[in-house]
């Protein structure tokens, strides 16, 4: 019995191994590359990561936010071949693709030349005009209405016109704008920059339109360069009003950068309109030249207790007493004032400045940066460009005990005013300044090596950061002319 049971197991051993199962379906150890075999291609690899990873991997080729970078286009050219790459990669891209719009409208040179011989009233003209100018436009704008899967993905829209300052975009730009925001229900961020001159009030009227709900709004670019008339200022502020009030919105942001003529808000003076109802966080505005009070009452005062982060651009004082108070903005974390054209005149300036500064009752703010343009003579050395020490003290001696950042890297100092900053600002932990290179020339002026020794060792003692520009006077005079074109 023995015998035979083993005589019958030895039988099965063998056709067992004579059908035994193929080496590919049975498990076998990983076989290591030979120099021979070809390495996995690399889309292999990415195509197996878990969708988290690829959706972070892809937020890192995010197309440039500057609508006129010359880095945008090759950029999105970039993320539309993704598209094409893999059907892995193809929701990743295209919501890429199409998180950030940005449209140019550019003015044909032809029919401008011959504007003058232009009726106003062919408005079959000027429509025709436009839409050779916005195909590109008007092509995106029906493809985001018929495929609803795409406009969801929109989350900015930026618009650039460079025009001749001619009024003749307003009803078409908005009869455009306003069916894409329709579209594009998920829109946080609108930016309308370049020579976009009467076209604000139209604009204004097609976010009112297409009941767009955007966390930030941008006004930005010059708006006034070729036609001095091309648009009163109270019809945009007036659309601004009409905006906020039509309906509940939630704006944190808002840039109102507006380049205009005192005569044109001179109206409004003798009877202010009523303040805007604001919720604002994030407020970046260029006051209307000569009257300060005017742009704080009627957009930061509105937002006074939640306005955490101000921006203001300062080109004209006509008497230091202009300046406004900054006693009701008590929310305020950061305050960036961009003074150019100004710190040439130092009494004027230093007097305003101090002004300013005087009536800061915000506790918690921790970040000042204060960024000033002074031209340099001909044949001048950069020392020339930076202010008396002994003028500017007074107005360092009323920063807030509580600052932690100050950034003077582009506002020529002298130690002394640094020095008087860090005596003020007990908590400063980064401080950012400029110091000239003379590119080996004697030392001349306010800043020695004793000068800078004692701001260095001011820092070092309390263990702060610190960060020191260098620049020459070529250097200084390059960004002058940047800030001419501002």
């Amino acid at each position: 019995m023995l015998e035979a049971s083993r005589s019958r197991l030895s039988r099965w051993k063998g056709v067992a191994a004579k059908w035994s199962l193929p080496t590919a379906l049975t498990p076998q150890p990983p076989t290591p590359p030979t120099p021979t075999s070809p390495a996995p291609a690399p889309i292999d690899y990415i195509s197996q990561l878990p969708p988290e990873l690829l959706e972070i991997i892809f937020q890192h080729l995010r197309a440039p936010s500057t609508p006129n970078s010359s880095d945008h286009s090759a950029n999105a050219r970039e993320i539309a071949s993704l598209c094409l790459v893999s059907r892995t990669f193809l929701p990743f891209a295209r919501a890429l693709l199409y998180q950030d719009l940005h449209f140019k409208v550019k003015e044909d040179e032809h029919y401008a030349s011959r504007w003058h011989e232009m009726s106003q009233e062919d408005d079959t003209a000027i429509e025709e005009r436009y839409q050779r100018w916005s195909t590109s436009f008007a092509d995106l704008g029906r493809t985001l209405i018929a495929s609803p899967h795409l406009a969801q993905f929109v989350k900015s829209i930026s618009i650039r016109v460079d025009n001749s300052g001619h009024n003749l975009l307003a009803d078409p730009a908005a009869r455009l704008l306003t069916s894409v925001l329709k579209a594009c229900r998920s829109v946080e961020r609108i930016a309308m920059k370049g020579s976009i001159n009467g076209q604000s009030p139209a604009l204004l009227r097609a976010l009112v339109d297409a009941d767009a709900q955007p966390r930030a709004l941008s006004f930005d670019g010059d708006f006034c360069s070729r036609v001095v008339e091309a648009e009163p200022c109270a019809d945009c502020l007036d659309g601004l009003r009409r905006f906020f009030t039509s309906r509940t919105i939630e704006l944190q942001e808002l840039t109102f950068v507006h380049q205009l003529p005192f005569t044109s808000i001179r109206p409004l003076l003798r009877d202010p309109p009523p303040p805007l109802q604001l919720n604002l966080t994030h407020l970046t505005i260029n006051p209307v030249l000569q009257d300060m009070e005017f742009a704080l009452s009627f957009f930061a005062r509105p937002s006074a207790q939640t306005l955490q982060h101000l921006t203001l651009h300062i080109f004209h004082i006509a008497q230091p007493t202009t300046m406004p108070s900054l006693s009701l903005l008590t929310s305020l974390t950061s305050l960036t004032l961009l003074t150019p054209f100004l710190t040439h005149k130092p009494s004027e300036f230093i007097a305003a400045l101090t002004h300013l500064i005087s009536t800061l009752r915000a506790p918690s703010l921790t970040h000042f940066t204060l960024i000033g343009y002074t031209p340099i003579p001909p044949a001048a050395s950069i020392d020339s460009i930076f202010l008396p020490t002994a003028a500017l003290t007074p107005a360092f001696a009323f920063l807030p005990r509580s600052l932690k950042s100050l950034d003077c890297s582009l506002m020529p100092l002298l130690p002394g005013h640094l020095v008087a900053a860090l005596e003020a600002c007990e908590r400063l932990e980064r401080l950012e300044y400029l110091v000239p290179n003379r590119e080996g020339k004697e030392e001349a002026g306010g800043w020695s090596e004793a000068g800078e020794e004692q701001v260095r060792s001011g820092c070092e003692e309390r263990g702060m950061t610190r960060r020191v520009m260098r620049l020459t006077s070529r250097e200084w005079i390059g960004i002058s002319r940047s800030w001419r074109d501002v």
